[in-house]
């Protein structure tokens, strides 16, 4: 399912009452411009030419009434319009961020997550803009176009049969050209895509441009692919604009072939001159309303062309979302974590072309030990940890903790009692100690570990300058130092109050004395956890394992 048109479907249903008011309103708003003031004016008009003074003041008071009464019910209509539109686009936002960490809280992806901010955004935007032609042009002219083709077929059935089949003209011009227009619009969205993921490298990149004497070299190859960009939405806007042209066109054949008719009935005595004004007026209503949403057209295909250059990010997104919603776990246990075995486990990546773990079985005793993962790089080592805590989901064999099968348990029950520690983890841009207690659930306990690997002194020196308290880590970390963050990650993991915590790499690029500390920090840690599992290749960690798995 397109993941545009599930958002919609769900804004849609929220907001049901609001849009079927909105609708009704706009309704009433057509119909008092149809039935209504173009009746009244044509009246007085009428009243005027046959010198009816008690006519005309009576319908010019009708006539400010019925004004007044629209000001009134378009005011409503914009209210409910901006009440819809205003919520729509953080709405969207809201969603996408929630489906995202809902699917990937149940088989976490390993897609760059940062790439897809401009992705969502791109989707809400274009969500808030279908969404506003649809209730700003689109819905409001068609109920208006059904409503005055009804009214002429009411009033002279020839009449409105020509408008009819001259509107069938223009939608059937609409239809068979539509395609033509879309694939213009893809070849163009084709090349903004393509120029912004470039941006994005370039910016992603920009110091190794510069060490490397390439500015000039990528100045010229992202003119180039500004050129072929800027040629492609010429072509696009070319393209549409011609076809607006001809549907231009095409409605003003109707109004001249319809006025024409209408100046044919009045002097053949058919229609008098009220109904003639009548028609005139509405005539040229539809001229304004028809030629502001061919107008839209353009905007509108542009706004479809982003949403599908944008939604192959999430491709399956809205299925998988609904499949992880219907997911049932048996939450009435309490875990001891004393046993995880895998059975038989296959799993491979969806981007790799080969097992990582290939029928694996291995049962782990977990009762107060510290367990070391070990192998040559790439064998799986990272993967096996992240299929404990239920990040990933086997394509074969079952994986049972206490002899309970994963699939049963819920994945934040699991993370709440094992925690995992990423080599790679960022920070958020908030205060160090909150980067610290991050999703820490009881804070005494928290704090308490906290103060004692404060007094290790390799660690305190390493903050003795930091105010832990106060000071940001910046975007990604970026106010500390490589080892500052890695050991950030490694304290924040430590302190949490589950029973197991797993280290990936804990040792990983730091110096020797400050390496020292950091195991025999975790050598001493073994006494407030069941077990703390080591993901390594450092040798100088092998001393503290009681036990020692080797993935091949």
């Amino acid at each position: 399912m397109n993941i545009v048109y599930f958002l919609l479907r769900q804004f849609f249903n929220e907001e049901s009452l609001n849009i079927t008011l909105m609708i009704l309103i706009s309704f009433i708003i057509n119909i008092f411009q149809t039935n209504g003031i173009s009746y009244i004016s044509a009246t007085m008009i009428d009243s005027i030419q046959k010198n009816d003074k008690v006519n005309v003041n009576l319908f010019f008071k009708y006539f400010i009434f019925v004004s007044v009464l629209f000001i009134i019910l378009y005011n409503v209509y914009k209210y409910f319009q901006n009440k819809i539109l205003t919520k729509l686009r953080q709405w969207m936002r809201h969603q996408l961020i929630k489906m995202l960490l809902i699917i990937n809280n149940e088989n976490f992806s390993e897609v760059n997550f940062t790439k897809l901010n401009s992705p969502i955004n791109r989707i809400s935007s274009v969500c808030f803009m279908v969404f506003n032609d649809i209730i700003t042009y689109i819905l409001p002219n068609i109920t208006f176009l059904f409503i005055i083709t009804a009214y002429f077929l009411y009033s002279n059935l020839f009449f409105g049969s020509i408008f009819i089949i001259g509107n069938l003209v223009l939608m059937a011009y609409l239809y068979f050209n539509w395609g033509d227009m879309i694939t213009q619009n893809e070849e163009y969205e084709k090349y903004v895509n393509d120029n912004e993921s470039y941006l994005v490298e370039i910016l992603n990149n920009i110091d190794k441009i510069i060490y490397r004497g390439q500015t000039d070299n990528e100045i010229h190859e992202f003119s180039k692919k500004t050129e072929k960009s800027i040629h492609s939405a010429f072509n696009f806007y070319s393209n549409t604009a011609y076809h607006s042209t001809i549907m231009n066109i095409i409605v003003f054949m109707i109004i001249f072939l319809c006025i024409g008719q209408i100046i044919y009935m009045f002097f053949n005595k058919k229609i008098g001159l009220k109904l003639f004004i009548t028609f005139f007026t509405i005539l040229l209503l539809y001229r304004d309303r028809i030629i502001t949403v061919i107008q839209q057209i353009p905007d509108f295909i542009e706004f479809l062309g982003r949403s599908d250059s944008v939604v192959k990010h999430f491709k399956t997104m809205a299925n998988d979302y609904e499949k992880v919603l219907k997911s049932k776990y048996n939450n009435h246990f309490d875990l001891p974590f004393d046993k995880i075995t895998f059975e038989n486990v296959t799993f491979k990546y969806k981007s790799g072309f080969s097992n990582v773990l290939d029928h694996f079985s291995k049962t782990i005793y977990l009762n107060h030990k510290i367990i070391g993962i070990v192998g040559l790089s790439g064998n799986g080592k990272s993967t096996f940890a992240k299929l404990i805590i239920k990040l990933y989901i086997p394509d074969f064999g079952n994986i049972y903790i206490d002899d309970q099968n994963v699939d049963r348990i819920d994945g934040n029950y699991i993370r709440n009692n094992i925690t995992y520690v990423n080599q790679n983890s960022k920070l958020f841009d908030r205060k160090i100690i909150e980067n610290l207690l991050y999703g820490c659930y009881d804070l005494d306990i928290c704090n308490k570990y906290l103060q004692i690997i404060m007094k290790y002194p390799k660690i305190k020196e390493l903050y003795k300058n930091i105010d832990i308290h106060n000071k940001s880590a910046g975007l990604f970390g970026e106010n500390l130092s490589g080892g500052q963050r890695q050991v950030v990650n490694l304290i924040s993991g430590l302190i949490m109050p589950s029973k197991i915590v797993i280290l990936d790499e804990p040792t990983n690029a730091l110096d020797m004395a400050l390496k020292k500390e950091v195991i025999q920090m975790i050598a001493d840690f073994k006494q407030y956890k069941k077990s703390i599992i080591i993901i390594t290749h450092d040798k100088d960690v092998f001393p503290i394992l009681d036990e020692t798995i080797k993935i091949n």
